[in-house]
């Protein structure tokens, strides 16, 4: 979630969704209510796996949304089609979302979107080769002069096409790691393209994948990045100045 300098609401996916877990009723709402947000004025959807959307539902439901960005992927399950029933009843506006777009229309905020290309996510919705991970939403938040990259789950594919595609673009100050830390990701190229000053990996506690890999902490540490993990600090809250990023201590 990211609380803009003018008092908005910008939320980049929405957790998962089980027979027994919701987080957007969980997690997300629970903080919202603790923050007194009660409207989101933009979510990011940025890929059509579970673990993404699982709580979008209950938010349409529950609050006030402004807009969706999605990242223009097809796969029809029932979850899906009643997000996009949801969507239409609520007359949320949605756009689908292609490298080289751009959003200012923040405070002190411009919002850089590098992926997915069309050649990873075709007009028809189909990704290459029906890995949904390389079909993310990617982009650079940039406050001032404090960036951010909001990587979703791509994989080496996607990362290719980026260092390849944007070079030097791609350095931030902040990194939230793509696909939880699993070693399909965090290349040593776009690692060393990036050189985050923190890495921000969102990942659960005991979870049945053992993310994240020792060998992507390891590519982490050799640059000297430092890495902030929800599966051990529970989460991770970050807040700038426009000059510099501090971890907050919450607990």
């Amino acid at each position: 979630m990211i609380q803009t300098p003018d008092d908005k609401t910008i939320l980049v996916d929405c957790g998962v969704i089980t027979d027994k877990y919701n987080s957007g009723e969980r997690t997300i709402s629970p903080y919202l209510i603790r923050q007194g947000i009660n409207r989101i004025d933009l979510i990011i959807i940025t890929h059509l796996h579970n673990d993404h959307t699982g709580g979008l539902n209950y938010l349409l439901k529950n609050y006030e949304v402004g807009k969706i960005y999605l990242s223009g992927q097809k796969t029809e399950t029932p979850y899906t089609l009643s997000m996009d029933s949801l969507i239409k009843i609520k007359n949320v506006q949605s756009e689908i979302i292609r490298s080289g777009y751009m959003n200012d229309e923040f405070k002190d905020l411009r919002m850089y979107f590098l992926f997915p290309d069309k050649k990873f996510v075709n007009e028809s919705g189909e990704t290459s080769d029906d890995n949904l991970n390389n079909g993310s939403i990617a982009f650079i938040l940039k406050y001032r002069d404090n960036e951010i990259f909001f990587s979703g789950d791509i994989e080496k594919e996607a990362e290719r096409f980026l260092y390849d595609n944007y070079s030097e673009f791609l350095k931030t100050d902040v990194l939230k790691v793509a696909h939880h830390g699993s070693i399909t990701s965090s290349t040593i190229p776009f690692v060393l393209k990036n050189r985050p000053e923190l890495a921000v990996i969102s990942c659960g506690k005991f979870n049945k994948f053992n993310h994240p890999s020792d060998i992507v902490l390891n590519r982490f540490k050799i640059t000297g990045t430092e890495i902030h993990r929800t599966d051990r600090e529970g989460a991770v809250i970050l807040e700038s100045n426009g000059d510099s990023v501090n971890v907050i201590n919450w607990k």
